[in-house]
């Protein structure tokens, strides 16, 4: 049986839509992660204080995922222009609170709407940065591209994704990286530490193929950069999102 940092309760429990009022809905698609181990004593400085790594067979990650966000609105209202569509490209590692509740934390995400960079970094107080960002089609392959706005590096990813669909089983290393319905922010000026809620049905997920990638995030967000390749990669065409109001921790 794998050795959790949590119960595997815990981590079930938030796979049932909550009973909670949406806020907002948007659809994620062409989703792209890509995992490394990582030392877990390196990512616990750069957490803040109510927040602990979450490990896996005693062994810590961190991911860059990349993804086509689209269909954004608020519940309940017709899209707004500037606001239905973006893209996106992050770096996040796994955590638990202090109820052992699991969640993300996001050293960064860039995007490419500037008005989504705005009210995420206002409402949900997450490191969103404005990001010229690309998404291209050849032959089999999907080719992401990302160059942070006021930095010199530019972030490309090629990979192809496979055929067999498969979904992650609670306990497996695919259900731990992906299933993850609880994201946490904090806001730095205050000393508040947040707590979101999303929902969406499982990821049918797919094998992946990498023809290039880029770890520059990593530096950019105070990380040593891996030197070996990505131990953990997988693909999901398209799941829909429910997002619910933030609480304060």
């Amino acid at each position: 049986m794998p050795h959790f940092s949590v119960p595997l309760d815990n981590a079930i429990k938030f796979t049932k839509p909550p009973n909670k009022k949406k806020i907002m809905t948007q659809r994620w698609s062409k989703l792209f992660f890509m995992h490394w181990q990582y030392p877990a004593a390196d990512i616990q400085k750069l957490l803040p204080e109510g927040l602990f790594v979450d490990t896996y067979e005693g062994k810590a990650y961190v991911g860059i995922v990349s993804f086509v966000m689209s269909h954004i609105r608020p519940f309940g209202l017709p899209p707004i222009p500037r606001l239905s569509s973006s893209l996106e490209l992050n770096l996040r590692t796994y955590v638990y609170d202090g109820n052992k509740n699991p969640g993300v934390w996001f050293f960064s995400l860039d995007a490419s709407s500037p008005l989504l960079v705005w009210l995420a970094r206002k409402l949900f107080h997450l490191p969103y940065f404005n990001a010229d960002q690309k998404i291209n089609f050849e032959n089999d392959e999907i080719i992401f591209s990302s160059k942070r706005q006021k930095s010199n590096n530019a972030n490309k990813l090629i990979f192809k994704p496979g055929q067999m669909r498969h979904f992650g089983k609670p306990g497996s290393l695919d259900f731990f990286l992906t299933s993850r319905y609880l994201l946490f922010s904090y806001h730095a000026s205050k000393g508040k530490l947040y707590r979101g809620r999303i929902y969406h049905k499982p990821y049918e997920l797919k094998p992946a193929k990498i023809a290039q990638y880029d770890t520059h995030l990593f530096s950019m967000d105070y990380l040593k950069p891996p030197v070996e390749k990505p131990c953990h990669v997988i693909y999901c065409d398209s799941v829909d999102v429910e997002i619910f109001e933030l609480q304060q921790l």
